[in-house]
């Protein structure tokens, strides 16, 4: 997925991506954020069980620079249960995508979804 939205032109942060030595998670993430311009999340049904991904969540929904330029993308199976997500990320401009679909095909659907909900000024 990250290789696809870099090949249409966005610079990618992801927590896959491995830390350098002493470089802490945490800081990390927050200095992503920092200098971020958007944010497309990828969620499973299990992301709000991590307080990062809250955390990072919050940010998403809350800041006002992220406004129209956040996308959550709900990965899983046509019949996973994504209500342990807060709610409004269900009542907002959001992809649900198939857990089964290879990697790359999630990647240009992603893009695709995106360019198009920024273009929308959503």
């Amino acid at each position: 997925m990250t290789e696809e939205l870099q090949k249409h032109g966005f610079e990618v942060w992801s927590d896959e991506r491995g830390l350098s030595p002493g470089e802490g998670l945490a800081a990390s993430t927050k200095s992503a954020l920092a200098s971020s311009d958007a944010i497309i999340a990828i969620l499973s049904k299990h992301s709000y069980s991590s307080s990062w991904v809250r955390e990072e969540l919050e940010q998403a929904l809350f800041n006002e620079k992220f406004k129209g330029k956040f996308l959550p993308v709900m990965i899983g199976s046509e019949s996973e249960d994504f209500s342990r997500l807060p709610w409004v990320l269900s009542k907002i401009n959001h992809l649900r995508l198939s857990s089964s679909e290879p990697r790359s095909t999630l990647g240009k659907k992603i893009v695709s979804a995106y360019l198009k909900h920024i273009n929308s000024g959503a």
